[in-house]
């Protein structure tokens, strides 16, 4: 017979046949029975029996007073198992082999296999994609370690995001898992509702900058303000520190106190209305004027700090850039200027336009799409459809952040033909990197391209405003000045 480590004899029971059972479990009872069976030499098993035979007769019988196992009230193994079922998250058993001894309902779910198909199978064999990835490498990390702990992973075969909270004992592993799918999907989503924003404020000439109110922290730049900058700009860069790369100083020429500049003013709540500052770039000193303000909170968006501003060294073009940038800074949450779209270019038919379509060309969204791919062929002029291909090929090699620009004509509702002025980039593409859709804005620069053609024409157009226009001299003093405004747009 076998000795105990205090050196008693230990009851054979081994003329006995054995029957193999599942017995399942808390993690907690698992852990007292070890330390219970390490404590008297012996092994769980062991010490399962001694208790089942201690219930048959007197303990004393099969324990001496020093090895009394100290009972509790437990739940009953059914009323454990009533709870791993009613809860959640999946709950997964394995043992040291890494072979199932236990899957709740929500892990029969998750896993799409059956409990009689799970049940004694090791993971590795039922799921060999998981070989090798970062799931298998923390599992095997905390039994190694013996170290609890919770992760994030993806198992792409099964489509599915879980939050793993990993519990090691020596006799295996607990696994408790949420299903995070659902969640991670919202996050994309999210994720793809902001890059399409900063899709669209890209294509903007205006430069514009977001700021969170509580840190007065930058949160984004839009190219046309990186084109100013000469360099990138660090996203998470408090808006009240100087460096020798950037600083601001007023018209005399005196460095603005970082709590005067107008990103800490809106940062504090403060609507700027046209300051002006010089801003020192490492691409060189701008003349600027600024406006900003708070953005409040909505669609499930927190408050946002925005400000505009315009270089107004070229004192020809302030009215204008005031005009645009004041606008800009009262309409950036509600709408978007132009006419906004988006272009598959595989499936080769608008996705998205949005309502300015109307004022533009006189039809709804609807009829846009309805369209399908026969959308340039109806509306586009015939000399500008057969430069399509070649707009295409420029898509086709423009880099990530390229701005493209064409001009064009469209027919009107009315059968009139409007000259289109666009500005596309790559706005998602395949799986081998060529371009998917574009996005793009345009507007309508029909009355640029008249007042060009009519000042091409020279005196032949004077001439004509003397036959229709009694008062041809200021008629074509303001075909010249129209031309001009349109040419400071382009």
């Amino acid at each position: 017979m076998k000795r105990d480590r205090t050196g008693k004899f230990i009851r054979n029971w081994d003329s006995e046949p054995k029957q193999a059972v599942n017995l399942s479990l808390t993690p907690t009872a698992w852990q007292v029975l070890q330390q219970r069976a390490y404590k008297y030499g012996i092994s769980r098993s062991e010490l399962v029996e001694r208790y089942a035979r201690s219930l048959e007769c007197n303990a004393d019988n099969d324990f001496d007073e020093n090895e009394q196992v100290e009972v509790t009230a437990q739940p009953s193994d059914r009323q454990v198992i009533n709870i791993l079922e009613s809860i959640s998250d999946a709950f997964i058993a394995f043992d040291r082999e890494w072979r199932y001894t236990y899957v709740n309902q929500e892990a029969v779910r998750l896993l799409k296999r059956s409990k009689e198909e799970l049940i004694g199978e090791c993971i590795w064999d039922l799921f060999p994609d998981l070989c090798g990835t970062n799931l298998e490498r923390m599992l095997k990390k905390a039994v190694d370690e013996q170290t609890a702990f919770v992760f994030e992973d993806y198992y792409a075969p099964l489509d599915t995001w879980g939050e793993f909270h990993v519990y090691p004992s020596t006799d295996g592993l607990s696994l408790l898992v949420k299903d995070i799918t659902e969640r991670k999907r919202t996050e994309a989503a999210q994720d793809n509702q902001r890059q399409w924003l900063e899709a669209v404020l890209n294509l903007l000439p205006i430069p514009l900058i977001f700021i969170e109110p509580e840190t007065a922290r930058f949160t984004f730049f839009n190219e046309a303000v990186k084109q100013m900058a000469g360099s990138e700009i660090p996203r998470d860069r408090s808006a009240g520190v100087y460096d020798r790369d950037f600083y601001c100083t007023d018209a005399t020429g005196q460095l603005i106190p970082p709590d005067q500049l107008p990103a800490i003013r809106v940062a504090r709540g403060e609507k700027i209305d046209g300051a002006e500052l010089n801003w020192h770039t490492p691409n060189g000193v701008y003349p600027l004027l600024v406006y900003g303000d708070i953005l409040p909170a909505m669609h499930d968006r927190s408050a946002t700090g925005v400000i505009v501003f315009q270089d107004i060294g070229d004192r020809k073009q302030v009215e204008s850039q005031l005009q645009q940038s004041h606008h800009f800074i009262q309409q950036v949450a509600d709408a978007t200027p132009g006419l906004l779209y988006i272009y598959d270019l595989i499936e080769q038919r608008n996705v998205y336009v949005n309502c300015q379509i109307a004022e533009v060309l006189g039809y709804t969204p609807t009829q846009v799409q309805a369209m399908g791919k026969y959308l340039f062929t109806q509306l586009m002029h015939p000399d500008d459809l057969a430069t399509l291909p070649a707009q295409i090929e420029r898509l086709n090699k423009a880099q990530d952040g390229e701005i493209i620009e064409l001009e064009y004509r469209m027919r009107h509702a009315n059968g009139e033909w409007h000259w289109l002025w666009s500005r596309e980039l790559i706005f998602a593409r395949t799986d081998d990197g060529l371009p998917a859709q574009v996005i793009g804005i345009s507007h309508d620069i029909t009355e640029r391209k008249r007042a060009e053609a009519d000042s091409a024409a020279g005196r032949g157009t004077t001439a004509t405003c003397s036959v229709f226009c009694p008062n041809h001299c200021l008629g074509c003093r303001f075909t010249n000045e129209l031309r001009h405004v349109f040419s400071q747009c382009s």
